[in-house]
């Protein structure tokens, strides 16, 4: 939190309690990417599908019915959200573009700020399986919280690899 509150030029405690949501709004308007308001923000959510259905109810509510939606989300976490996102949304024509705020590399600053190496393994490794359409994944074969999502072979051996390197890390 104290990197996030250096970069928008404030105290720690102006951001306590603030939802993810709030917190990437702020960075967003911050650098002047998007105008406040142009962002609708869904702040009740607790997870990923809960977050794609009370966007959708927000959304709704307020008579709106969006062609596009900009999806900004933690890199590691961007396709994953993507699908989730398709999912709840599979009766609308909406399209969906991910937008994460910037390409995570162990070792730079800004990742180093965000996230520790433990917590970046973390999740790293727990989105393969998340994402692969088996019995302990979240598509339908699984536990039906996304659409499937062919993961290539490569991915699933070198996901592998790394989880045996970094064992003990796989999963949040």
């Amino acid at each position: 939190m104290a990197a996030l509150a250096a970069r928008l030029d404030c105290a720690p405690s102006a951001l306590a309690g603030l939802s993810e949501a709030e917190l990437v709004s702020r960075l967003i308007t911050a650098d002047a990417l998007v105008p406040r308001d142009q962002i609708i923000l869904e702040t009740r959510s607790t997870n990923t599908g809960e977050n794609a259905a009370f966007t959708r109810d927000t959304l709704d509510e307020l008579g709106l019915t969006p062609h596009h939606i900009e999806l900004i989300q933690d890199p590691l976490l961007q396709r994953r959200t993507e699908a989730t996102f398709r999912h709840v949304w599979q009766d609308k024509q909406t399209r969906f573009f991910s937008s994460p705020p910037f390409v995570p590399r162990l070792g730079e600053a800004l990742t180093t700020a965000s996230w520790t190496e433990e917590r970046y393994l973390s999740l790293l490794l727990g989105e393969i399986p998340r994402l692969h359409d088996t019995p302990e994944g979240y598509g339908p074969n699984g536990k039906g919280f996304i659409g499937h999502v062919e993961v290539p072979q490569d991915i699933l051996v070198q996901h592998q690899a790394l989880a045996e390197i970094f064992s003990g890390q796989s999963g949040r």
